[in-house]
Parts: C-alpha cells; sequence; structure tokens
C-alpha cells in the first residue's frame, strides 16, 4: 500500500502537467481538433484545401492587426503573446490558488491535481484511460469556450 502512495505521489505533477496542458496549452496556429477540421473541411472532401483555411488565416491576421495598417508587426505579435499569457496565467491561479495569496502552494497543486484525476476517471477505478481523457478534455474544452463566449457577450 504505501508502494502505491509512493507511485501516486510521484505520478501527481506528471498528471498535474498532462492536465493543465490538456486544458490550456492550444495556442493559434494551424487549427488542431476533429470539430475545428470539420467545421474548415467546407466541401467535406477529408482535407482542408488552402481556399478554405485562408479565411481562417485572414480574422486571425485581422485580429493581430491592432492597428489595421494591413501588416502585423513584431509589437502588434508581442501584445498579443502578452495579453494571450496574462489571461493563461488568471485562469491558472484562478484554478489552482486556492486560498488566492498569489502562490501555488505543493498543498493546492496536490488538492487541484486529484480533483481534476477524480473528475477524468469516469469510472472511479483509479486510472484514466484514453477514452476518459479524451472525454475530460472535450468537457473542459466546451467548458473552456461557453465560459469564453460568456464573457464577451457580457463585455
Amino acid at each position: 500500500m504505501a508502494g502505491n502512495k509512493f507511485a501516486r505521489a510521484l505520478m501527481l505533477p506528471v498528471i498535474a502537467v498532462f492536465l493543465i496542458t490538456v486544458a490550456d496549452a492550444r495556442e493559434p496556429g494551424i487549427p488542431r481538433g476533429v470539430k475545428t477540421f470539420e467545421r474548415l473541411d467546407k466541401d467535406k472532401s477529408g482535407k482542408i484545401e488552402l481556399n478554405e483555411l485562408q479565411p481562417a488565416a485572414s480574422r486571425r491576421f485581422m485580429r493581430l492587426d491592432s492597428n489595421a495598417d494591413d501588416k502585423v508587426t513584431r509589437g502588434e505579435i508581442e501584445d498579443w503573446l502578452r495579453a494571450t499569457m496574462e489571461r493563461r496565467l488568471e485562469r491558472i491561479m484562478t484554478r489552482m490558488d486556492a486560498d488566492k495569496d498569489s502562490a501555488i502552494s505543493r498543498s493546492e497543486l496536490d488538492d487541484y491535481v486529484s480533483g481534476q484525476f477524480s473528475t477524468a476517471d469516469a469510472n472511479a477505478d483509479g486510472g484514466v484511460t484514453h477514452d476518459e481523457a479524451k472525454a475530460y478534455h472535450v468537457a473542459k474544452r466546451k467548458k473552456f469556450w461557453a465560459d469564453r463566449r460568456k464573457q464577451k457577450a457580457g463585455n
């Protein structure tokens, strides 16, 4: 039994990185994910062609081009990256800093990881299968985008 506790203690940081990465690591670039692929594959050919990708790239360009001069400068990219990282940092701190002291203690990390693991372990068998991890990821992304839409609607 002590060996299992030790093994679990060693796995918590690994699982934390996995869960945080799954929940937060989507950076802009070529879109990933089945739903995104299906949305971009307008003619349902099973592949994304350049003419299908260009409108999404154009929308992204317009979001980055903050002064609308039809150029995206290093400064505009830096501003976007700063804002993106600030939002990510805020999400991480909101989720993990339970006592709101602007620091994540080992105990808070362990509690967060245990909670996320329990949520992902849908059948409560003490392990997370690939299917459970995918379902967990999908649920987290749905919640993230629903919250984001709600936030944008309020602003």
